[in-house]
């Protein structure tokens, strides 16, 4: 698997000038793609367990959990969620 590092205002960027929230993720799955970094198919990490409110959560008995976050709190801007990531 190919990862490629992107800084939060690079990519915050991008969804920043796509406009509506649905564009934002729209343009955000597109650069995904564009870059290798898209998953199709997340069966490959194993069961879902119980999730948070803006995560799924899963595992398939590796020691490793992955988490997704669905943007649920990102509100109609999904730059405010890479700012999130920053500050942490």
């Amino acid at each position: 698997m190919r990862t490629e590092v992107r800084t939060a205002e690079d990519v915050g960027r991008t969804a920043s000038q796509a406009g509506s929230k649905r564009e934002q993720l729209t343009e955000l799955e597109n650069l995904s793609k564009e870059n290798g970094l898209w998953i199709d198919d997340i069966s490959q990490f194993g069961r879902e367990l119980p999730r948070g409110g803006e995560n799924e959560v899963y595992y398939k008995g590796d020691g490793v959990v992955h988490k997704l976050n669905n943007f649920e709190y990102a509100g109609d801007n999904t730059t405010n969620f890479f700012d999130r990531i920053d500050i942490h």
